[in-house]
């Protein structure tokens, strides 16, 4: 039998599970409350200004031994001091709340690959526009139905299609008479 077989049928014993889970609640506030000093950036010796005690208590209460647990109201001076707030919550509200942030990061995780595909697609589409502004090698203008080009050439700036807009043969759509197309 390994430790971890002998651990787990130890706090599988009745009579064992409140040690097991008084030991369990040392070393996370232990823990907790060391996290939320380094968080703060702050000492022991800071912690113990604040809360009007010791350094070698502030060591004991981020201790993770179960002689060490702190009072609730201690620990909620600490997470005070450490410019932070103490919660409590149960196993279940912690597994509703674990739930629903997974929930959520899974959302935004999907959003966020919208925003990649919007983005590339953005990218593609001014590329393109890049590579048509190149390939004209001047300014398009379109106003109302009328396309006006204008293209540098040897001799300066040349006006090109001025009137109503060709179709892609070259041919116009309506004739500058107002007549169908030729």
């Amino acid at each position: 039998m390994g430790i971890k077989d002998f651990v787990a049928e130890k706090r599988a014993d009745p009579t064992l599970r409140a040690a097991f889970a008084v030991a369990d609640v040392a070393k996370l506030a232990g823990n907790l409350a060391r996290r939320m000093r380094l968080n703060a950036n702050m000492k022991q010796g800071d912690i113990a200004a604040a809360l009007d005690c010791s350094q070698p208590r502030v060591s004991q209460i981020e201790s993770t031994k179960v002689e060490n647990l702190p009072p609730l109201d201690i620990l909620a001076r600490y997470a005070v001091a450490c410019g932070d707030k103490l919660y409590l919550t149960t196993a279940s509200e912690h597994a509703a709340l674990t739930e629903r942030l997974e929930a959520v990061t899974a959302e935004l995780a999907e959003k966020s690959d919208q925003v990649d595909m919007l983005a590339e697609e953005l990218g593609e589409t001014i590329a393109k526009c890049k590579r048509l502004e190149k390939a004209l090698r001047g300014r398009i203008s379109i106003r109302g139905a009328r396309l006006d080009l204008q293209y540098p050439t040897k001799g300066g700036v040349k006006k090109g299609v001025e009137g109503p807009v060709k179709n892609w043969r070259g041919v116009s759509k309506r004739s500058k008479k107002g007549g169908n197309a030729a």
